[in-house]
């Protein structure tokens, strides 16, 4: 049952649990997040900043610019006010990094409820550029594949907390715009842009489905605290989640363009050309 006075210091912080949004462009791109199995704190990472950053990541793969995020936030009632306020502020935070307003949120308060204490659901839209539509855009052999910063950050991050160990990594990944609009102004003809959220891995699998990708593993970035972690905890890094890095498909004539731009951007220093279309 909802019952917000428990928290009354939360409160003051929401935003309205309705909005009315200004007259909107026709062509719109939206994206949705869920968090139920997620701790709420890693490190300096925490569910709030990752909530911001996966849904504000989805809407610029698709080309859009973020503009507006919701959020409904189911809270175990014995979750202290203090983490709680914590995790909201990092949201708002995140959202004036990914140049978005947070609208409005919802709140419940369960007796008994997430495992980790909160869980939190987004729904967010974008503004599209009117000529801009990758759905329509072809892939063609000789493409490149470029990875725009380190893989598995984040997945590792989780899944040591979730088997007990003291967090090694603590990424909670970056809104991308900045990286996102360098590479579409240098570059023009980006075929695709792919958030990795899933893993490399699967994406590549998805690519596969209609594509060739060749891709030289050993080119992918990861870093060597994220390999040390994962050989501790016997899995891939390439299997994990990604929150903070995009995979690019360029025209072979583009890439150093596209490579260059990406590289002088936020987040995107370590960036590398992982691959082709055969």
């Amino acid at each position: 049952m909802d019952q917000p006075h428990l928290y009354p210091d939360l409160q003051p912080q929401h935003a309205p649990l309705t909005a009315i949004l200004p007259a909107m462009p026709q062509r719109l791109a939206v994206s949705s997040a869920l968090f139920t199995d997620t701790p709420l704190t890693f490190g300096e990472g925490n569910i709030g900043r990752i909530a911001v950053n996966v849904t504000a990541n989805k809407l610029l793969s698709q080309g859009a610019t973020p503009r507006y995020i919701a959020a409904t936030f189911t809270i175990d009632r014995d979750t202290p006010v203090t983490l709680i306020n914590t995790i909201f502020q990092s949201m708002r935070d995140m959202a004036v990094q990914a140049e978005m307003e947070l609208i409005t949120t919802d709140t419940a308060i369960l007796g008994s409820g997430p495992a980790y204490g909160m869980s939190i659901s987004t729904f967010a839209i974008g503004n599209m550029p009117p000529d801009l539509d990758f759905s329509k855009r072809c892939i063609t052999p000789g493409d490149v594949i470029i990875a725009t910063g380190t893989a598995g950050a984040y997945g590792t991050a989780i899944r040591a907390i979730r088997q007990g160990i003291t967090p090694i990594v603590t990424d909670d990944g970056a809104p991308l715009i900045d990286l996102t609009h360098a590479l579409l102004n240098a570059v023009p003809r980006t075929r695709r842009i792919i958030f990795p959220y899933m893993g490399i891995n699967h994406e590549i699998k998805q690519l596969s489905l209609n594509h060739r990708p060749n891709i030289v593993t050993e080119a992918i970035p990861v870093s060597d605290t994220i390999r040390a972690a994962c050989r501790i905890m016997n899995l891939d890094p390439l299997d994990m989640e990604c929150a903070g890095m995009m995979l690019v498909i360029v025209p072979d004539t583009d890439a150093r363009a596209a490579l260059d731009a990406i590289r002088r951007s936020d987040y995107g220093h370590q960036a590398a050309i992982i691959g082709h279309i055969a």
